[in-house]
């Protein structure tokens, strides 16, 4: 039967796969990708399979090259806006009436205006991210929102200039005695946006200044180590150690103290110590540490020793865990055997030698005596 080709492929030179040549390889301007529509994307002679022109293909690919391929992004500076202090702390009786001094940074080369207010603030992750309450009928022991008095809602810091803001604090009457906690808000507003997302769209940037309050008085400090972990077996090192304290008390506490990490000896492997954060009332923090050392076997302890709150509380707990380098002692065994087995082939090949020496041997007196 003979093979004919269909009216709409080129006539000559076809490639292996039916394919012409002038199909392949460009023949004038480069598109962004160095690919020239007219010789690359389209035949051109005759009619598409789908009967389209090609002439109008050709539109269609070339506006998607354009429209969809990644093209160089302008770089947008951002303008920095710092706050100083970010935390503050202060202890107060109630209805006492204090003062504290908030400044907002304005390194860019424009002004930012934004507004200005006091916000609570709880925390309830096992990170110490404090969550602000806007906009909400806060009623809490620990509520301090209300407290402070600013003397603006609105302003506007100039370019390359920073503003202080000096606010009062006036602790409530009937303050229940422990933490309460607010935070000084600053917010961009729509005009001066600071910085922009991947996808172009503004951002009104938030930054605060936290206020932590204590209210001494006749309360019961109490924290306590709900967990104290390692892993029990492992085969080497790094190792990580993870530490969760509970803050049961009704102000925050900012434990101190260290892991000691010994080994079966009783030797002192290292000393890892506590990140000193703050543990908000009636929640966890989480404290991440790692052995460094690589190379470890046998049976180690590890020994926590922390203090905290006014009285200088003790926090303890001790774990043990071993380590064993299972695949390193294999390769050890896999080559003290092959030194075995070779040395006993080498061994056994010589004796075999001396024996057919002390044949040869024996031959040659045999031979010597007949002589």
């Amino acid at each position: 039967m003979k093979n004919t080709l269909p009216n709409h492929l080129p006539k000559r030179g076809p490639t292996p796969k039916g394919l012409n040549p002038s199909f392949l390889l460009p023949k004038r301007g480069p598109t962004p990708l160095g690919l020239n529509p007219s010789s690359f994307l389209l035949p051109k002679r005759g009619p598409t399979p789908l009967g389209l022109n090609p002439s109008f293909l050709k539109t269609i690919i070339i506006s998607f090259l354009f429209i969809f391929l990644p093209t160089p992004a302008l770089a947008i500076d951002s303008i920095p806006l710092t706050v100083s202090p970010v935390r503050q702390q202060m202890e107060m009786q109630p209805g006492e009436t204090s003062t504290g001094i908030l400044k907002l940074i304005n390194i860019s080369e424009t002004p930012i205006s934004g507004t200005l207010k006091a916000v609570d603030f709880i925390v309830e992750d096992d990170q110490g991210t404090p969550v602000f309450l806007d906009n909400q009928n806060f009623s809490s022991k620990y509520s301090a929102a209300s407290w402070v008095t600013l003397p603006y809602n609105r302003l506007s810091i100039p370019a390359n200039d920073k503003i202080e803001i000096q606010f009062k604090i006036k602790a409530d009457q009937n303050a229940l005695p422990g933490g309460h906690y607010t935070g000084i808000i600053f917010e961009a507003v729509s005009g001066s946006q600071i910085d922009t997302n991947s996808s172009g769209a503004s951002i009104s940037p938030r930054i605060a200044s936290l206020i932590y309050i204590t209210i001494p008085g006749d309360y019961q400090e109490q924290a306590l180590v709900t967990k104290f972990s390692i892993p029990k077996f492992s085969q080497n090192g790094p190792l990580p150690v993870s530490t969760t304290i509970l803050n049961q008390s009704p102000a925050h506490i900012r434990p101190t103290g260290v892991i000691t990490i010994t080994n079966m000896f009783g030797d002192i492997l290292t000393n890892l110590p506590l990140d000193e954060q703050n543990i908000f009332p009636e929640t966890e923090r989480v404290y991440s540490n790692t052995i460094p050392t690589k190379w470890l076997i046998g049976r180690y302890q590890a020994d926590l020793q922390a203090t905290y709150g006014t009285q200088g509380k003790t926090l303890q707990a001790t774990i043990f865990f071993t380590v064993i380098p299972v695949m390193l002692i294999i390769y050890i065994l896999i080559l003290i055997i092959a030194v075995i087995y070779i040395v006993r082939h080498f061994a056994k090949k010589n004796k075999k030698h001396e024996q057919e020496l002390e044949v040869e041997i024996e031959k040659l007196k045999k031979e010597l005596h007949q002589s």
